[in-house]
């Protein structure tokens, strides 16, 4: 679904007024409040005004969470639309946007939306930071916890990313035992201090476990600058090619 068929459902959906629906393409755009103000010909304040309106409308925070929601959005049309032709089988339903065990976005989750914050980010000339971080020692609890201990470790694993990361960052489990965060709106220096925040609540996690196998997790940090700008697919191998340093 395009931005602009998004922007029509939205309105009725929630009864937008013309201003909002102006200024939630503008968001949409990924332009900058006061960007948005200069072209709608109105001040700063209003515009807030205009996004606080929306977000209430539509049960949602901030920008994020709302780009989020448009994601989920795309899903539920599809599956909408599932007796349609093979072009439908293409589309995403919410399903396929979510890893089934940890609850947490796939790949083709993280990168519907990491797609837009690089788009944003280039917009707004803003980094992006990304965290890869992989489980290590599967192997090993499996054979000592049965053939459930791989999912169990996973889970773990998601429950500790989610206590260490804000609910509106993108986090994913991407491969097999690879999961991938986006803190988004995070400075380098905000981002270090997460990374130091999830081996405090590594080492906590493990402190607890009363002689059990350590859960143990490898991570690497990248940045996506928008003067340089690369795919995502560099900017995840820069991750791993960082996480092997340490």
């Amino acid at each position: 679904m395009n931005k602009e068929t998004h922007l029509s459902d939205m309105k009725v959906r929630f009864r937008l007024t013309r201003r909002e629906t102006d200024a939630l393409r503008g968001l949409l755009d990924g332009l900058k409040n006061v960007d948005i103000a200069k072209n709608l010909m109105i001040s700063e304040q209003t515009v807030k005004d205009h996004l606080s309106r929306i977000y209430k409308k539509m049960r949602v925070k901030n920008r994020f969470e709302l780009m989020r929601s448009l994601v989920k959005s795309s899903g539920r049309k599809a599956k909408a639309n599932i007796s349609a032709p093979v072009p439908a089988k293409r589309e995403l339903t919410e399903a396929s946007l979510t890893d089934e065990l940890t609850g947490m976005y796939n790949r083709r989750g993280f990168l519907a939306l990491v797609e837009q914050q690089m788009k944003i980010a280039r917009r707004q000339k803003k980094n992006v930071c990304m965290l890869h971080a992989e489980v290590e020692r599967s192997e090993t609890i499996t054979d000592t916890s049965g053939p459930n201990g791989r999912d169990v470790l996973l889970r773990d694993a998601a429950n500790i990313l989610k206590d260490t990361f804000r609910e509106s960052d993108v986090i994913a489990l991407v491969g097999g035992d690879e999961f991938v965060v986006i803190p988004l709106g995070a400075t380098e220096a905000e981002a270090d201090r997460v990374v130091d925040r999830l081996q405090k609540n590594l080492e906590l996690f493990n402190s607890k476990r009363d002689g059990k196998d350590a859960l143990s997790i490898s991570y690497g940090t990248s940045n996506y600058d928008p003067e340089i700008p690369c795919s995502v697919d560099e900017l995840l191998l820069r991750a791993e090619a960082e996480k092997s340093k340490k």
